[in-house]
């Protein structure tokens, strides 16, 4: 008899705080996650209570207690990244108005240890000028964003499929910052 793997949610302790922060910003949707947790019921021959709960969470909020709870007991830190990743599908996906989703960077401007400096700066920036933007100071509504976009564009490999390569992800992402966004035409648009 061949031995079945079952899959264990502490493999999966990044993601899963990722998935409990981002359901309570609403950058992913209950169903989402539920989906998420299908897979692993499906897949395994004795899926580990954890992904039955999950599935079977009636709401929402049920939902974040599950993934809360699992998260605090993991200890895992979340990285702002693959939420930026969801927040660019969003964005790409539903048309959501950029300063709702703008609205949504605001909690990884406290994130600093899990980001680099460029990316905090470039986060602020977006952050304040989509406020700009909602009292009429700021740039054109298509000028920000094309900004939000082109920012956000440098997260959408971060996709809960692509999970095993995040870290290699994340020694990308100053690469590409230093290229694409270091000299970046609004950074002086908006004065930083």
């Amino acid at each position: 008899m061949q031995d079945v793997k079952n899959t264990s949610p502490f493999e999966y302790a990044e993601l899963i705080n990722v998935f409990a922060e981002g359901l309570r910003l609403g950058i992913f949707t209950k169903q989402e996650v539920t989906q998420w947790a299908d897979g692993f019921i499906l897949r395994d021959a004795q899926p580990d209570i954890f992904f039955i709960e999950l599935s079977l969470s009636h709401d929402k909020e049920a939902a974040l207690e599950i993934l809360s709870g699992a998260a605090h007991q993991m200890e895992a830190s979340t990285s702002p990244r693959p939420l930026l990743g969801a927040l660019y599908k969003k964005l790409v996906t539903t048309k959501e108005p950029v300063p709702d989703v703008t609205d949504a960077l605001l909690p990884f401007n406290w994130e600093d240890e899990l980001l680099t400096k460029t990316e905090s700066v470039c986060l602020n920036t977006l952050v304040n000028a989509a406020e700009l933007f909602e009292i009429g100071l700021g740039p054109a509504y298509e000028q920000l964003q094309e900004d939000t976009l082109s920012f956000l564009s440098l997260y959408q490999e971060y996709t809960i499929a692509n999970y095993s390569h995040w870290d290699v992800l994340d020694q990308e992402i100053p690469r590409q910052l230093s290229t694409k966004h270091n000299q970046a035409p609004y950074r002086s648009r908006y004065s930083i």
